[in-house]
């Protein structure tokens, strides 16, 4: 439930950590409302919640595509590859990890599916910003 809960406040552009307490018992109470709301209609919550990344995914120019690898990461334990890239608001890391940090992380613990392609996003997210930045 705390990756699903991480994953509909990222949805907002939010993360769960340094946020006061109230904040984070409304927005558990709206993810709970909406778990049952869809429970008694026969839906997936989860479902629905990976529908809603994949929109807000697109339309956000990776913010909500980097939330997503960061916590993909921090799921497995995993150096979080877009602290490793550019720097990540969400875990705020300030360790300084290199490519080839991550590289033997993977090496060693091989990225599943999902990582896979959430990552795969994020490196098109970034190359887009990237273009778009230097006008190209």
């Amino acid at each position: 439930m705390q990756a699903y809960f991480r994953r509909f406040r990222a949805l907002g552009g939010k993360s769960v950590e340094g946020v006061v307490q109230d904040s984070l018992q409304r927005s558990w109470c709206a993810m709970i409302t909406r778990w049952n709301r869809m429970l008694r209609a026969n839906a997936s919550f989860v479902e629905w919640l990976e529908a809603r990344e994949e929109v807000v995914g697109n339309y956000f120019c990776g913010i909500c595509v980097r939330e997503r690898v960061c916590s993909n990461a921090w799921d497995v334990g995993r150096i979080c590859y877009v602290q490793v890239r550019e720097g990540c608001a969400v875990c705020g890391s300030s360790e300084n990890f290199s490519e080839a940090d991550w590289q033997r992380e993977v090496a060693e613990q091989p990225l599943g599916e999902a990582e896979q392609a959430w990552l795969a996003k994020y490196r098109r997210a970034l190359a887009e910003c990237v273009a778009h930045k230097t006008g190209n």
